[in-house]
Protein backbone atom coordinates (compact mmCIF):
# COMPACT_ATOMS: atom_id res chain seq x y z
CA UNK A 1 0.00 0.00 0.00
CA UNK A 2 1.35 3.45 -0.93
CA UNK A 3 1.69 6.31 1.56
CA UNK A 4 -1.22 8.10 -0.12
CA UNK A 5 -3.38 5.00 0.25
CA UNK A 6 -2.45 4.72 3.93
CA UNK A 7 -3.36 8.35 4.59
CA UNK A 8 -6.60 8.02 2.62
CA UNK A 9 -7.55 4.91 4.62
CA UNK A 10 -6.80 6.67 7.91
CA UNK A 11 -8.94 9.67 6.96
CA UNK A 12 -11.66 7.36 5.65
CA UNK A 13 -11.75 5.61 9.04
CA UNK A 14 -12.02 8.94 10.86
CA UNK A 15 -14.95 9.91 8.66
CA UNK A 16 -16.66 6.55 9.21
CA UNK A 17 -16.23 6.78 12.99
CA UNK A 18 -17.72 10.27 13.11
CA UNK A 19 -14.50 11.91 14.30
CA UNK A 20 -14.64 13.98 11.11
CA UNK A 21 -18.32 14.91 11.01
CA UNK A 22 -20.48 15.75 7.96
CA UNK A 23 -19.98 19.34 6.73
CA UNK A 24 -16.84 19.66 8.87
CA UNK A 25 -13.65 20.76 7.13
CA UNK A 26 -10.75 18.38 6.78
CA UNK A 27 -7.58 19.46 8.60
CA UNK A 28 -5.25 21.54 6.44
CA UNK A 29 -2.83 19.82 4.08
CA UNK A 30 0.06 20.98 6.27
CA UNK A 31 -1.56 19.54 9.41
CA UNK A 32 -2.36 16.19 7.76
CA UNK A 33 1.17 16.01 6.37
CA UNK A 34 2.69 16.64 9.79
CA UNK A 35 0.33 14.17 11.50
CA UNK A 36 1.17 11.31 9.12
CA UNK A 37 4.74 12.38 8.29
CA UNK A 38 4.14 12.63 4.54
CA UNK A 39 4.69 15.27 1.86
CA UNK A 40 2.07 17.74 0.74
CA UNK A 41 1.85 15.98 -2.62
CA UNK A 42 1.01 12.72 -0.84
CA UNK A 43 -1.70 14.49 1.16
CA UNK A 44 -3.22 15.91 -2.03
CA UNK A 45 -3.23 12.46 -3.61
CA UNK A 46 -4.94 11.00 -0.52
CA UNK A 47 -7.60 13.72 -0.53
CA UNK A 48 -8.15 13.17 -4.26
CA UNK A 49 -8.93 9.51 -3.49
CA UNK A 50 -11.50 10.53 -0.88
CA UNK A 51 -13.00 12.98 -3.36
CA UNK A 52 -13.15 10.27 -6.02
CA UNK A 53 -15.02 8.04 -3.54
CA UNK A 54 -17.53 10.80 -2.86
CA UNK A 55 -16.51 11.19 0.80
CA UNK A 56 -15.41 14.82 0.61
CA UNK A 57 -16.03 17.87 -1.54
CA UNK A 58 -13.47 20.60 -2.25
CA UNK A 59 -14.32 24.26 -2.75
CA UNK A 60 -11.71 26.64 -4.12
CA UNK A 61 -10.68 29.19 -1.51
CA UNK A 62 -12.65 27.48 1.28
CA UNK A 63 -11.13 24.03 1.71
CA UNK A 64 -12.29 20.42 1.68
CA UNK A 65 -15.37 19.28 3.62
CA UNK A 66 -16.87 15.94 4.65
CA UNK A 67 -20.02 15.10 2.70
CA UNK A 68 -23.20 13.90 4.41
CA UNK A 69 -23.41 10.10 4.30
CA UNK A 70 -26.98 10.13 3.01
CA UNK A 71 -25.98 12.38 0.13
CA UNK A 72 -23.44 10.01 -1.38
CA UNK A 73 -23.20 6.46 -2.65
CA UNK A 74 -20.37 4.37 -1.25
CA UNK A 75 -18.47 4.38 -4.55
CA UNK A 76 -17.73 6.93 -7.26
CA UNK A 77 -16.56 5.85 -10.71
CA UNK A 78 -14.77 8.86 -12.17
CA UNK A 79 -14.93 9.22 -15.95
CA UNK A 80 -11.85 11.43 -16.04
CA UNK A 81 -8.53 11.44 -17.84
CA UNK A 82 -5.62 13.07 -16.01
CA UNK A 83 -2.02 13.62 -17.08
CA UNK A 84 0.98 12.01 -15.38
CA UNK A 85 4.41 13.55 -14.86
CA UNK A 86 5.34 12.77 -18.47
CA UNK A 87 2.23 14.48 -19.84
CA UNK A 88 0.57 11.19 -20.82
CA UNK A 89 -3.13 10.57 -20.23
CA UNK A 90 -4.06 8.18 -17.43
CA UNK A 91 -7.52 6.97 -16.47
CA UNK A 92 -8.45 8.10 -12.95
CA UNK A 93 -10.96 5.24 -12.65
CA UNK A 94 -8.20 2.59 -12.75
CA UNK A 95 -5.80 4.08 -10.19
CA UNK A 96 -5.06 1.55 -7.48
CA UNK A 97 -6.79 -1.30 -9.36
CA UNK A 98 -4.84 -4.35 -10.54
CA UNK A 99 -5.44 -6.63 -13.52
CA UNK A 100 -6.64 -10.03 -12.28
CA UNK A 101 -7.17 -11.36 -15.80
CA UNK A 102 -5.97 -10.25 -19.25
CA UNK A 103 -6.86 -11.62 -22.69
CA UNK A 104 -6.31 -10.58 -26.31
CA UNK A 105 -7.95 -11.67 -29.53
CA UNK A 106 -8.85 -10.56 -33.05
CA UNK A 107 -12.61 -10.09 -33.33
CA UNK A 108 -15.13 -8.91 -35.89
CA UNK A 109 -17.08 -5.69 -35.45
CA UNK A 110 -20.79 -6.28 -34.84
CA UNK A 111 -23.35 -3.77 -36.10
CA UNK A 112 -23.18 -1.52 -33.00
CA UNK A 113 -19.39 -1.49 -32.83
CA UNK A 114 -19.09 -0.90 -36.58
CA UNK A 115 -21.40 2.10 -36.29
CA UNK A 116 -19.43 3.58 -33.37
CA UNK A 117 -16.07 3.07 -35.11
CA UNK A 118 -17.21 4.07 -38.58
CA UNK A 119 -16.09 0.78 -40.13
CA UNK A 120 -17.90 -1.92 -42.07
CA UNK A 121 -19.70 -4.61 -40.12
CA UNK A 122 -17.53 -7.71 -39.59
CA UNK A 123 -14.34 -5.67 -40.04
CA UNK A 124 -11.42 -7.06 -37.99
CA UNK A 125 -10.66 -5.35 -34.68
CA UNK A 126 -7.89 -6.03 -32.17
CA UNK A 127 -9.40 -6.59 -28.72
CA UNK A 128 -7.58 -6.19 -25.39
CA UNK A 129 -9.59 -7.29 -22.34
CA UNK A 130 -8.85 -6.88 -18.62
CA UNK A 131 -10.69 -7.71 -15.43
CA UNK A 132 -9.59 -5.08 -12.90
CA UNK A 133 -9.98 -5.54 -9.14
CA UNK A 134 -9.86 -2.79 -6.51
CA UNK A 135 -8.31 -3.24 -3.03
CA UNK A 136 -11.84 -3.49 -1.57
CA UNK A 137 -12.81 -6.24 -4.04
CA UNK A 138 -14.87 -4.20 -6.51
CA UNK A 139 -14.48 -5.25 -10.13
CA UNK A 140 -14.67 -3.64 -13.54
CA UNK A 141 -14.27 -5.22 -16.96
CA UNK A 142 -12.35 -3.21 -19.56
CA UNK A 143 -12.28 -3.96 -23.28
CA UNK A 144 -10.45 -1.87 -25.90
CA UNK A 145 -11.40 -2.30 -29.57
CA UNK A 146 -8.71 -1.10 -31.99
CA UNK A 147 -9.65 -1.14 -35.69
CA UNK A 148 -7.06 -2.21 -38.24
CA UNK A 149 -6.94 1.28 -39.81
CA UNK A 150 -5.75 2.83 -36.54
CA UNK A 151 -3.13 0.11 -36.01
CA UNK A 152 -1.78 0.55 -39.55
CA UNK A 153 -1.58 4.35 -39.18
CA UNK A 154 0.81 4.16 -36.21
CA UNK A 155 3.99 2.02 -36.42
CA UNK A 156 4.02 1.24 -32.68
CA UNK A 157 0.48 -0.10 -32.94
CA UNK A 158 1.26 -2.01 -36.11
CA UNK A 159 3.97 -3.86 -34.20
CA UNK A 160 1.75 -4.45 -31.15
CA UNK A 161 -1.97 -3.78 -31.72
CA UNK A 162 -3.15 -5.34 -28.43
CA UNK A 163 -2.79 -2.38 -26.07
CA UNK A 164 -4.33 -0.87 -22.95
CA UNK A 165 -6.00 2.56 -23.27
CA UNK A 166 -3.05 4.16 -21.46
CA UNK A 167 -0.62 2.68 -23.99
CA UNK A 168 -2.89 3.81 -26.84
CA UNK A 169 -2.97 7.40 -25.56
CA UNK A 170 0.82 7.36 -25.17
CA UNK A 171 1.34 6.23 -28.77
CA UNK A 172 -1.14 8.75 -30.16
CA UNK A 173 0.48 11.59 -28.21
CA UNK A 174 3.97 10.57 -29.38
CA UNK A 175 2.70 10.65 -32.97
CA UNK A 176 1.24 14.13 -32.53
CA UNK A 177 -2.36 12.93 -32.76
CA UNK A 178 -5.02 15.17 -31.22
CA UNK A 179 -7.44 13.09 -29.16
CA UNK A 180 -11.01 13.67 -27.98
CA UNK A 181 -13.22 11.25 -26.07
CA UNK A 182 -16.98 10.84 -25.85
CA UNK A 183 -18.56 8.62 -23.20
CA UNK A 184 -21.92 6.92 -23.83
CA UNK A 185 -23.49 5.53 -20.64
CA UNK A 186 -26.32 3.08 -20.16
CA UNK A 187 -27.61 0.80 -17.40
CA UNK A 188 -28.85 -2.72 -18.06
CA UNK A 189 -29.70 -6.02 -16.40
CA UNK A 190 -26.62 -8.27 -15.99
CA UNK A 191 -26.03 -10.97 -18.59
CA UNK A 192 -24.07 -14.24 -18.18
CA UNK A 193 -21.05 -12.39 -19.59
CA UNK A 194 -21.08 -10.17 -16.48
CA UNK A 195 -20.62 -13.05 -14.00
CA UNK A 196 -17.06 -11.98 -13.16
CA UNK A 197 -18.36 -8.60 -11.94
CA UNK A 198 -20.10 -10.22 -8.93
CA UNK A 199 -23.23 -8.07 -9.30
CA UNK A 200 -25.64 -8.56 -6.33
CA UNK A 201 -28.97 -10.28 -7.00
CA UNK A 202 -31.37 -7.76 -8.49
CA UNK A 203 -28.53 -5.35 -9.25
CA UNK A 204 -27.76 -3.54 -12.49
CA UNK A 205 -24.66 -2.98 -14.58
CA UNK A 206 -23.20 0.30 -15.82
CA UNK A 207 -21.96 0.03 -19.41
CA UNK A 208 -19.78 2.94 -20.56
CA UNK A 209 -18.61 3.07 -24.17
CA UNK A 210 -15.83 5.61 -24.70
CA UNK A 211 -15.24 6.55 -28.34
CA UNK A 212 -11.72 7.88 -28.88
CA UNK A 213 -11.59 10.31 -31.83
CA UNK A 214 -8.86 12.20 -33.62
CA UNK A 215 -8.87 15.93 -34.30
CA UNK A 216 -10.72 15.31 -37.56
CA UNK A 217 -13.56 13.54 -35.75
CA UNK A 218 -12.65 10.08 -37.05
CA UNK A 219 -13.04 7.27 -34.52
CA UNK A 220 -9.67 5.75 -33.58
CA UNK A 221 -10.77 3.20 -30.97
CA UNK A 222 -13.56 2.28 -28.59
CA UNK A 223 -13.20 1.31 -24.95
CA UNK A 224 -16.02 -0.42 -23.10
CA UNK A 225 -16.21 -0.48 -19.30
CA UNK A 226 -18.67 -2.63 -17.34
CA UNK A 227 -19.14 -2.50 -13.57
CA UNK A 228 -21.81 -3.07 -10.96
CA UNK A 229 -24.10 -0.09 -10.44
CA UNK A 230 -24.75 -1.15 -6.82
CA UNK A 231 -24.34 1.90 -4.54
CA UNK A 232 -22.22 3.57 -7.25
CA UNK A 233 -22.36 6.93 -8.99
CA UNK A 234 -20.58 8.13 -12.12
CA UNK A 235 -18.57 11.32 -11.97
CA UNK A 236 -18.25 13.24 -15.24
CA UNK A 237 -16.64 16.64 -15.84
CA UNK A 238 -18.96 18.73 -18.00
CA UNK A 239 -17.50 21.35 -20.32
CA UNK A 240 -18.85 23.72 -22.96
CA UNK A 241 -19.43 22.12 -26.34
CA UNK A 242 -17.23 23.37 -29.15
Amino acid sequence: MTKASEVAEALRARIASGELRPAAPLPSEARIGAEYAVSRGTVRDAIARLRQDGLVASHRGRGTFVRHAGARPRHTHARLLATDDDGDWVDVATRGWHAAETATRVGAADAELALDLGVEEHSPVHVHERLLVAPDGRRQARRLHLPAATALAHPALTREPFVTPERLYRVLRADGQEVRCTDLVRVRVPSPADAALAVPDGGLVFVVRRVVRGGDGRALALEETRLSAEDTQLRVEVGRAR
